[in-house]
């Protein structure tokens, strides 16, 4: 019990890190621009000096966000300043992080967005009010921290926040509830394209939602954001609003925070969560009604995946599809008119020297084809040098699938291409700014098409026939409306409602097809610029996406059916059944000048009001010594003496100082740990520097005893990494320890000193289940010079792991690996081969007999390992090995959940049941020779995930064995994955 209490202690001492503070492409975007410090009475922000109206005008509204959130807070604690760091980074996502484990809380927030996908789930591309709340409503709730771990943190620094263990369906539901809350016309729960794809889902699911639906099943859209907001909407109608905030300042108060979450939900709304989701359910069954589609609706292709965008060429008819889905990578896709493929290829390169790094639907935009159908564009959101996203444009040769050439530099979201393909018309944004821009393809010229300033989105520019006028999609406040460019740039507004008025495309000179909101749902309209009428065209069930024309005649476009898209045709319905138009005051066409003013500002655009109370240049040492973890602990056990009495006489304890600077520039760590019993110490220091990002460098140094046993180590590295697929480290290290001599033993000592480079390549295409193709590599290489070592010696490592499709299943993973390992110049066999997990073993049948431990005395951080799959309970000392293995495994998808167990525990969701065939063959050379190991067996993993952050496995495994004289071996054991 002694020995289990203080490794608790000096777990919880080693919690947190002394690493960079954000990834690698914020830091960088901070270190080599000119940053400031905004004070208000309500925040802390850091911002780019170049984005300070940008900055100001976010400022503004997330304040808008905060007060009310506060007021709602049941606790009236006072609370620290959120701090915002608002990055010119492209994220197309925002986090926050909870004031635990060491790190300061604080909210990173991008100032636009460059997926297409997320301006149609209700956030326009730089009004970013709806993420801006969506993250403050996470920096709130996170910071209701009361009762004994408020006491705890306020002496200790930041160890706990136990509103961070509620399921993701709670906070991430009730942050996206409130987005549409806070930001008129903003927000997915204002979006038509959210509500259709939770009632599709809905109906798929027969009208009921389970609680793994609210834990994460995979094939839910959007997952516990989905299902979590609706359930939070039918919580707050039901039992109202405030009760949301008195389960969670229930929660802070709490002690034990994992447990007893339902047990809080009970207290609160006197129902268990289970109890609460059947009554939504049974609201559900009187309120829900599952649509069809009509009959004047043709399928032509039912089912194309997950995620889906088309379009169509005005040539021939020609359909280009780019898709994926649960089981399916991304793929590009050209069909004829009759439904015969033309060619399908894979979108995700996976070998060195890729032109492009990933793409797929969801990053997809301003996907059209040429007048004469030879060329098809589009822009994909992809990833930079430095991880966060940029923007290229794709030309692809439309019989083979060749992508001829790409451009970078597309600061914003795709649009079209000019008829005659000299030119592409996109939307680019510019802080918080999205103006029309015109890129001339062969000389690379960018113009100008509009000149709107202030915040302002735009979105798909689509060029007529003729290419003279384009159609485009404008945020006017509370939503989107369609705006028509004129030949000579006057701007003609052509819808006034902001019901959702998106993805226009030119039916011919006159006529437009486009996305508009009917009966809350997005359905497929006509528009006829000479008289303004406006069909509508589709009763889709639940969504409509890229309408698309074909012959003038015809609209192609994306059904969304249960969790999948179907690829749909309709027919245009005779010209005199039109409906009016949208109401507006005079809908004629307006000057660009007249219609904006002056500044290109709308006249009712006014400056934000911000109270600053400093707005200084960053300061580089700016909270680096107020420490976020300064830990204390001290602890007296007691002892057993020979004689059987009690003496609580052991003294345990430890100190740990953990803190940065507020750009997480500089970050140190201090820990040293102490038990008196056989004098055991232990001081390590660490420092990382970010003034060179991207590169981080990083020094840390560490001594320890253990009675007679004296450790040393030290290190210096360098690392970085680029597309988010290539990681670099260089080191140098020291290792050193040292026994002093007994009674029963002499001496000894062992140093291992010198330069360490490591390279790792991983690229890997997945679907939501499995692996289908990939390619990772890794290289290491040591060097240990006898001048500053006991013993020259190498380590030098290689690694190859490939994943191949096959054609059995649409449900399973194939993978090929092979290692090398060599450690030459060494007098005696280091490299242990075998004789560890990579789990937890619990119970083993044919183990082998427990042999000698081999003494090879090496000091800390100098384990030569490589596991070899079947030889878990078998140790073998080598000096080089190859190891080559194949692993075939088939999911058994089960996604199913409960939201506690037996009321106290947390949730658990069951993932899947894994079942795997494998191989391994080694092939090791020591001191007597060669010699091979082999084995083959299969194993069954059931994996679940339990209070959404412990993702766990219980597994079963035979391995036969073909050498060493070894029995066949049951292992049963427990993973963490």
């Amino acid at each position: 019990m002694n020995r289990l209490l203080v490794s608790s202690l000096l777990l919880l001492g080693a919690l947190g890190c002394s690493g960079p503070r954000f990834q690698q492409h914020v830091t960088t975007r901070f270190a080599h621009q000119d940053v400031r410090k905004l004070e208000t009475p309500e925040l802390d922000v850091y911002y780019v000096a170049s984005q300070k109206q940008n900055a100001y005008r976010l400022v503004a509204k997330l304040e808008r966000c905060l007060k009310p959130l506060r007021a709602h807070a049941r606790s009236r604690s006072r609370r620290a300043r959120p701090v915002i760091y608002l990055t010119p980074a492209v994220l197309n996502n925002a986090n926050v992080q909870p004031a635990a484990f060491g790190l300061s809380e604080h909210m990173v927030l991008g100032t636009s967005v460059n997926a297409e996908q997320i301006m149609l789930l209700g956030v326009p591309l730089t009004h970013m009010e709806a993420i801006a709340c969506h993250e403050a409503v996470h920096y709130v709730h996170l910071q209701q921290t009361d009762g004994p771990w408020s006491a705890i943190d306020l002496v200790t620094g930041n160890v706990w926040s136990p509103n961070a263990v509620l399921d993701a369906w709670f906070s991430e539901g009730l942050a996206t509830w409130y987005e549409a809350t806070f930001a008129e016309g903003q927000g997915r729960l204002n979006s038509p394209m959210w509500r259709g794809w939770y009632h599709s889902f809905l109906q798929q699911r027969g009208g009921r939602i389970g609680a793994g639906d609210l834990l994460g099943a995979r094939d839910v859209p959007n997952g516990p954001y989905l299902a979590g907001s609706y359930f939070i909407d039918f919580l707050a109608r039901k039992y109202g609003e405030e009760k949301l905030w008195e389960l969670i300042d229930l929660q802070g108060h709490s002690i034990i925070s994992l447990l007893g979450v339902t047990l809080r939900f009970s207290k609160v709304y006197g129902k268990t969560i289970d109890g609460l989701l059947e009554e939504y359910n049974q609201e559900l069954a009187g309120t829900f009604h599952p649509r069809t589609r009509p009959a004047e609706q043709r399928v032509l292709e039912a089912s194309l995946g997950s995620e889906a965008r088309l379009a169509v060429s005005p040539a021939d008819g020609a359909v280009a599809l780019i898709r994926s889905g649960l089981d399916a990578t991304a793929t590009l896709r050209i069909q004829e008119r009759s439904g015969a493929i033309r060619f399908e290829r894979t979108l995700k390169p996976l070998l060195p020297g890729r032109r492009w790094v990933a793409a797929g639907p969801t990053a997809t935009s301003g996907m059209s084809f040429t007048a004469d159908g030879r060329w098809l564009f589009f822009v994909s959101a992809d990833y930079s040098e430095l991880g966060d996203f940029i923007a290229r444009l794709w030309k692809v040769d439309a019989r083979t699938g060749e992508v001829v050439r790409l451009w970078d530099g597309i600061e914003g979201v795709g649009g079209a291409i000019h008829p005659d393909g000299s030119s592409y018309v996109y939307v680019e944004v510019k802080g918080d700014t999205a103006n029309l821009v015109k890129l001339e393809l062969e000389t690379g010229t960018r113009t100008s098409l509009t000149n709107f300033t202030g915040t302002e989105s735009l979105a798909a520019p689509a060029c007529s026939p003729t290419g003279d006028r384009i159609s485009f999609s404008r945020w006017t406040g509370r939503g989107f409306d369609l705006f028509v460019r004129g030949p000579d740039g006057a701007i003609e507004q052509l819808t006034f409602d902001g019901r959702f008025n998106l993805g226009s495309r030119w039916m011919d000179g006159r006529r437009l097809v486009f996305l508009r909101e009917h009966e809350k749902l997005a359905q497929v309209h006509l528009l006829d610029l000479e008289d303004r009428h406006v069909q509508r065209l589709s009763d889709v069930p639940w969504i409509a996406m890229d309408p698309s024309p074909l012959d003038g005649s015809r609209v192609l476009l994306l059904n969304r059916e249960g969790l999948s898209w179907s690829l749909d045709e309709l027919a245009l319905p005779s010209p005199t059944s039109s409906a009016p138009p949208p109401a507006a005051s005079d809908p004629g066409s307006l000057e660009l000048s007249k219609v904006l003013g002056a500044s290109g500002a709308l006249p009712n655009d006014t400056p934000p009001e911000v109270e600053v109370l400093s707005d200084e240049p960053y300061a580089p040492l700016d909270g680096l010594l107020r420490p976020t973890m300064h830990l204390p602990l001290l602890g007296l056990w007691n002892t057993q003496a020979p004689n059987g009495s009690v003496r609580w006489n052991r003294l345990v304890g430890m100190a740990r100082l953990q803190g940065a600077d507020r750009l997480g520039f500089h970050n140190y760590l201090a820990w040293f740990s102490f038990d008196s019993e056989n004098m055991r110490t232990n001081l390590s220091l660490s420092y990382g520097n970010y003034q060179l990002a991207p590169w981080y460098l990083d020094v840390s140094g560490s001594r320890s005893t253990d009675g007679a046993l004296l450790d040393w180590t030290a290190s210096i590295s360098a690392s970085r990494s680029w597309w988010n697929s290539i990681d670099l480290r260089f080191a140098g290290e020291l290792l050193d320890r040292t026994l002093g001599a007994t009674e029963h033993s002499s001496s000894r000592h062992v140093r291992l000193a010198g330069p360490r480079l490591s390279a790792g390549y991983s690229v890997v295409d997945s679907t939501a289940y499995v692996n289908r193709r990939g390619l990772v590599l890794s290289l290491s290489g040591a060097a240990f010079p006898s001048q500053v070592s006991t013993e020259g010696l190498f380590d030098l490592r290689g690694a190859m792991t490939v994943f191949l499709p096959l054609p059995v299943l649409r449900r399973d993973e194939l993978e090929l690996k092979v290692t090398a390992r060599a450690m030459p110049g060494s007098s005696q066999e280091l490299l242990q081969l075998g004789g560890f997990s990579q789990g937890m073993s619990l119970y083993n049948i044919g183990a082998a007999p427990p042999r000698e431990p081999r003494d090879t005395f090496l000091p800390p951080g100098a384990t030569f390992q490589e596991p070899l799959r079947g030889y878990e309970d078998f140790s073998l000392f080598v000096n080089h090995a190859a190891v080559g293995g194949v692993r075939y495994r088939v999911p058994l998808i089960i996604d199913r959940g409960w939201s506690s167990l037996a009321y106290l525990l947390p949730s658990v969701h069951v993932r899947e049941l894994d079942l795997e065939g494998f191989a391994q063959a080694a092939l090791a050379a020591d001191n007597t020779g060669r010699h091979w190991h082999r084995v083959a067996g299969g194993a069954a993993f059931f994996r679940l995930n339990v209070g959404g952050y412990l993702p766990l496995s219980l597994y079963y495994q035979f391995a036969h064995r073909f050498d060493d004289g070894l029995k066949p071996l049951h292992t049963f054991g427990l993973s963490f994955d």
